[in-house]
């Protein structure tokens, strides 16, 4: 007679029933929070070119460019942290 672990493997059919559904639940989780973090990318480029401004971190200034449609016109969405004093400059040149 063969010893146990040369014979092959011994399963109960629960048993066999528990292991398939831990794993069919555990791969589900796996690929759902991955395309979960790929959707939420993706929102945050879409946002991004539609002139959204999505904070990451409030302690630091944020600034995206928003789209214009007129000329010599920009537009501009700005987050300032409280706390911090910042000075906007601007300049061009007259012909």
């Amino acid at each position: 007679m063969l010893p146990r672990w040369v014979g092959g493997f011994n399963f109960s059919l629960g048993r066999l029933l528990a292991v398939i559904t831990f794993v069919t639940l555990l791969s589900s989780h796996v690929v759902t929070s991955w395309k979960l973090h790929q959707a939420r990318d993706e929102m945050g480029r879409m946002a991004t070119e539609l002139g959204r401004l999505t904070i990451s971190d409030p302690s630091v200034l944020n600034v995206v460019a928003r789209k214009s449609y007129e000329d010599l016109i920009w537009r501009w969405r700005v987050h300032v942290p409280a706390g911090r004093e910042y000075r906007i400059f601007s300049a061009n040149r007259g012909r």
